[in-house]
């Protein structure tokens, strides 16, 4: 407001206690991103377009299913993905004290002898706790139908994953031949180290095409990298 610029924080805490379908991975990120970009709204109340993200490099984080999920983001909620992640085991940010209040509340009521093991529990007690700005939401079930992900990465690639791990920043946009910003689901645009947006780096990003056909041939990298946009030869 005028000269002064606040932050407003507010925490969301996903939870889940199916047994069969539970798991903090691509699929869990996949139902977080569709919730928090999609069914919640709060963005759009807002009117933010853009949203800078911030993690380490947890593996639901960086692995190529949730980078394709996030490629095709924009397509879905014309919201822009940013991504910057923390070297690993460096990433104490807000997120890890998000996510010690619900176990604190536990903790309070395993002492009371009132502990719970269910997410519905567990979200109302953060829900209606003293912590004002954050706020619960139960996945009853995580997503897991064969149509979240294309079939080719629905395989493991080890050795692809852990090429995304090292990288520290992360976006699904760039510049075409005239000029325009274009997006494509699958591209994605990484570099080891980070650079703030407002500024230039003279560090390229490495280009990636997550789809198992991209149109025309395979991606060239060494182009890609030097165009700083995906190059298929073979479109000619």
């Amino acid at each position: 407001d005028g000269e002064h610029k606040y932050t407003n924080v507010l925490k969301f805490s996903f939870m889940c206690d199916d047994k069969a379908s539970g798991s903090c991975d691509a699929y869990y990120m996949a139902d977080v991103w569709n919730y928090f970009l999609g069914n919640c709204g709060h963005l759009r109340r807002k009117g933010i377009t853009k949203i800078y993200v911030s993690g380490d490099h947890g593996p639901h984080f960086s692995c190529r299913r949730t980078l394709y999920t996030e490629s095709t983001l924009y397509r879905k909620y014309n919201i822009v993905i940013h991504c910057f992640f923390l070297c690993s085991y460096h990433a104490f940010n807000r997120c890890d004290g998000a996510g010690r209040e619900s176990k604190q509340l536990n903790q309070h009521k395993i002492r009371n002898r009132q502990a719970t093991d269910t997410s519905t529990a567990l979200a109302k007690a953060l829900n209606e706790s003293d912590y004002h700005n954050s706020l619960a939401i139960e996945i009853p079930k995580i997503n897991r139908s064969l149509d979240v992900f294309p079939e080719h990465l629905r395989e493991k690639q080890e050795a692809m994953d852990s090429v995304f791990r090292v990288q520290c920043e992360i976006k699904y946009e760039f510049m075409s031949e005239d000029g325009t910003v274009k997006r494509e689901d699958g591209v994605v645009l990484c570099r080891e180290h980070v650079c703030v947006p407002w500024t230039k780096s003279p560090n390229l990003f490495d280009v990636y095409d997550l789809r198992k056909n991209p149109p025309g041939r395979p991606l060239c990298r060494y182009c890609s990298k030097s165009t700083q946009r995906p190059v298929h030869h073979g479109d000619d």
